[in-house]
């Protein structure tokens, strides 16, 4: 018999708030179970990841965003299904390329893939 293997759900979002208001939305957004935000700026705009068991669990979680009163929009940039083992595949992957892009972002890079 196969043994099943658990999927979950992953999705990034652009979170638009008023930036006056961005300190309370914030707070909002961080009571929100395994959801976290990785970026914001002065505009009012950040990148929050939400994760999920389930689709219906993950997509409740994005209307509970959408409902913060300080929010003006919330525009879905990326959704994923997979097991855990995939996303933790995935993530020591993204953390190469981040720190790739870091160094090439410092100028540690002369030309392509020398380092200075």
């Amino acid at each position: 018999m196969k043994s099943a293997i658990h999927e979950e759900q992953i999705a990034s979002l652009v979170v638009h708030c008023r930036p006056e208001q961005m300190s309370l939305c914030r707070q909002q957004i961080q009571c929100i179970r395994d959801t976290e935000i990785f970026h914001s700026t002065r505009e009012g705009k950040m990148v929050v990841v939400s994760c999920a068991k389930t689709l219906k669990v993950l997509m409740d979680n994005v209307d509970r965003i959408r409902d913060i009163p300080e929010v003006i929009n919330v525009a879905l940039v990326y959704h994923q299904t997979g097991s855990q083992e995939e996303f933790d595949q995935q993530a020591d992957v993204d953390q190469e390329l981040e720190t790739y892009f870091e160094q090439v972002q410092s100028g540690a890079f002369s030309d392509f893939g020398e380092f200075k």
